[in-house]
């Protein structure tokens, strides 16, 4: 008994003991809670001044600043002390008018608003814009961007020049002709849709002083319309005895393909199959492999859904045309065929047995003149109302070949028939002569 009360006085003095211990350890590194401020310094500027952009932050900070949906800057800033600084001096190349300044954090983000205002000197340029004309384009569309830069009414070929393009990317103008700035561009797939404020600005050293000016038209931007393109199958043909592998490439309004997007294909024929997601290949085109099920040897419309991821999309309809429908068709009721068959046929050498007797020639003439007629028609289709394919008059031609061969062989086999009975006939008729040196025999 004293050993066991010894061994628990040991066992609680050394658990009194770890918890004193827990309590004395040095706290480990606490997480610095994560937190983001932005100041600007004023809230007006002339083109030309500093904006002072500052605040609180733990890591580093990208400051952007925008002027409707335009990029003018962004650059990334270093914290230092849980506080970081820009200094941005405007220039006669940036938009006048509001600016937003957002600073990010990647967790947070902070905004501020600001007015940049022009000046006498940031003005004295002027900006004509060649084209294009303040009219629609379309996303993809490729355009030209022309303006004619005067100073005091002389052209002006020394000048830095930029326009904004659609998707808020500050575009260098290059000077291509005395006093002319131009460049084509191409309105990307991510631009903006609706009015564009296309804006272009330029600055020039002068005598010690710079000087600048700026001009805006208004253009109208739509989506680009998505092209369907079917690859596979070359045919728009399926088979009702495998899936049926579909391969397509979409296209934007200048011929361009769409890399990145989703295209879904559905069956209209059978809505409860939903939809299938067709995945981007190495090649760039987009794959996917539909179950079939049977249609009833009818035309298979295969509906197409693209779209990107900018809201660029459209739909379109492929008709499909079903191929060795027969085969397959055979091919699931093959027992239930032979047997119709088996009884179709005895009861049809049945029947032929007790009306061969019947078959007369006229009737034999006459399925002759009718599938003459057949071929004809069959002619006239192709030939002169071009309303079947080559393949399918090939097809009913030989068809109609072998009928009519048939019938003729019945008829040759007819004729042989009728020939013999006559012979036949015509010898019970005719009364066989006596021999020589008998006389014939008196009743």
């Amino acid at each position: 008994m004293k050993v066991r009360g010894l061994a628990l006085v040991f066992i609680f003095c050394l658990t009194l003991a770890a918890f004193a211990s827990a309590e004395d350890a040095p706290e480990g590194p606490k997480a610095i809670p994560n937190f983001l401020t932005l100041k600007v310094k004023g809230e007006s500027f002339d083109k030309g001044d500093k904006i002072v952009i500052r605040g609180k932050a733990n890591v580093e900070v990208e400051v952007t600043a925008y002027n409707q949906e335009r990029i003018v800057f962004s650059k990334k800033v270093p914290s230092k002390a849980s506080e970081f600084y820009l200094e941005y001096e405007t220039g006669f190349t940036d938009p006048a008018g509001e600016w937003k300044i957002v600073a990010r954090d990647g967790l947070n983000f902070k905004e501020a608003i600001v007015t940049v205002l022009e000046t006498r000197e940031s003005s004295f340029l002027s900006m004509v814009f060649l084209s294009p004309a303040p009219t629609t384009f379309r996303r993809t569309e490729t355009i030209e961007v022309s303006v004619k830069v005067s100073d005091a009414g002389s052209p002006l070929g020394e000048a830095s020049v930029y326009f904004w393009g659609a998707d808020g990317e500050k575009i260098n103008l290059p000077h291509t002709e005395e006093g002319i700035y131009s460049i084509t561009y191409r309105i990307p797939e991510s631009g903006v849709v609706g009015p564009w404020n296309l804006t272009v600005a330029a600055s020039h050293r002068k005598i010690g002083e710079t000087i600048g000016g700026e001009g805006k038209i208004v253009l109208y931007v739509e989506e680009s319309p998505l092209s369907i393109i079917l690859v596979e199958p070359v045919n728009r043909e399926f088979y009702f005895d495998k899936p049926v592998e579909i391969k397509a490439e979409v296209l934007y309004y200048d011929g361009s393909r769409m890399s990145d997007g989703n295209v879904l294909v559905a069956l209209s024929q059978v809505e409860e199959y939903g939809s299938f997601p067709m995945e981007p290949t190495e090649d760039g085109f987009f794959a996917v492999s539909v179950p079939l099920m049977l249609f009833e040897d009818q035309i298979l419309n295969v509906h197409f859904e693209a779209s990107d991821a900018y809201g660029n999309s459209n739909d379109q309809i492929f008709g499909f045309e079903p191929r060795d429908y027969i085969i397959y068709f055979v091919k699931e009721n093959a027992l239930v065929i032979g047997v119709i068959l088996i009884v179709v046929v005895g009861s049809a050498f049945l029947i032929y047995a007790k009306t061969k007797g019947h078959l007369s020639k006229k009737a034999l003439l006459t399925e002759k003149k009718r599938l003459y007629a057949l071929k004809k028609k069959n002619q006239q289709n192709y030939l002169v109302e071009r309303s079947i394919s080559r393949e399918d008059f090939d097809k009913r031609d030989a068809e109609l070949d072998v009928q009519i061969r048939n019938v003729e062989n019945n008829l040759v086999k007819f004729n042989a028939a009728e020939a013999k009975q006559a012979a036949k006939t015509q010898a019970g008729k005719v009364k066989p002569l006596p021999e020589a040196g008998k006389a014939p025999k008196s009743k």
